[in-house]
Formats: structure tokens, C-alpha cells, sequence
């Protein structure tokens, strides 16, 4: 039986690289009363930008060797959650739901022998800068139009009272997440 050519090998496409980065949250406190029961909740809303990287060939060549660039992109999310404290202490949360935002920077520099391509080239720190100070001043906003047209409503609809605190933020906002190739 004749046996087919093996296909040339291809070059695997270097892996992305992503980080995520946490930019603003908020915590607000909640007591949910619905026949005569009661329940801590939290409702949980995060801005966060998601960095992603990746080397491309680009489509010249450079005199012996392939020309490469470093494409990379940031996209600004928001995301929320439910948490709820049961009486033996224990905290369960919801599965956040998460949308992007319409703030995002994207560039492509030169990549190769001399040039890498990563999340720390000063172009994309200096457009993670920007785009970060642009969703931080606009958190508050977000925030609070979030919990008022969505979270406040589809609580008060499923039938319960609520005892509203203050929002609170949490001690620190980590980064989380980190650059891998």
C-alpha cells in the first residue's frame, strides 16, 4: 500500500501573551429580607483591563531573515458578581458576569533578533497607563449606574427588602494574572 508524503512540518505560532489587570472595585454591602428570613449579601463590580500580546511575521522579509512584529492589544471589562454569607460564616459567590467596555489601544511594533516582543515594551505601558486612567475616573460612574439600572432592580423584582450600606473598596487591588509566553 503506498504511503502519502508526510506534510512538511509547519512552524507552531508563538503562544500570546496576557495579563490582566485590576483598575478599580467597588463592594457594596448588602441585607436581603424576604419572609421574615434574612441574608448578607455583597454585590461585587471590578473595571479591568485584559493586555495581550503576540509575534506575527509580518509580510516582508528583511534581508536574510524573516521580519517579525509584536501586535498587542488592551481591552477594558467590567465585571459583577453576588456573594452571599451563610449563618456558619461561609461565603459562596455568583459566576461573574463580564462585559467589555468601549475603551480599548492597540498597536504593532518591530520584532526580531533585536527587538522582543512582550507586555513590557514602553508602548503598550504607556497606552496601559492611559487607558487605565481613562476607566479609573470613569469606575464611580460605572459603578453606580450598574447597581441602579441592573443589580438594584433584579434584586427588588425577585421579591426581597434590601438594607443598602455604603460602598466600600477593598484594602488593595492586586493585579492578578500574569505575562506568559
Amino acid at each position: 500500500m503506498p504511503q502519502a508524503d508526510t506534510p512538511p512540518a509547519v512552524a507552531a505560532e508563538p503562544p500570546a501573551m496576557h495579563r490582566l489587570v485590576s483598575i478599580a472595585t467597588e463592594d457594596r454591602p448588602l441585607v436581603l429580607v424576604k419572609d421574615g428570613r434574612s441574608e448578607a449579601a455583597l454585590a461585587r463590580q471590578a473595571v479591568f483591563l485584559k493586555m495581550s500580546a503576540r509575534e506575527e511575521a509580518a509580510s516582508a522579509a528583511l534581508g536574510d531573515g524573516l521580519a517579525f512584529k509584536c501586535r498587542w492589544v488592551i481591552e477594558a471589562y467590567h465585571q459583577r458578581d453576588f456573594c452571599f454569607s451563610s449563618i456558619t460564616g461561609q461565603t459562596a459567590c455568583t459566576e461573574p458576569m463580564t462585559r467589555i467596555l468601549t475603551e480599548t489601544e492597540s498597536g504593532e511594533t518591530p520584532s526580531g533578533p533585536d527587538a522582543s516582543c512582550s507586555l513590557e515594551l514602553p508602548e503598550v505601558s504607556r497606552a496601559s497607563d492611559r487607558l487605565g486612567a481613562i476607566v479609573q475616573a470613569r469606575s464611580p460612574a460605572l459603578f453606580k449606574a450598574e447597581y441602579e439600572q441592573r443589580v438594584r432592580p433584579g434584586l427588588l423584582a425577585s421579591g426581597v427588602r434590601l438594607t443598602e450600606r455604603s460602598p466600600t473598596k477593598p484594602a488593595s487591588s492586586p493585579a492578578s494574572g500574569s505575562g506568559t509566553r
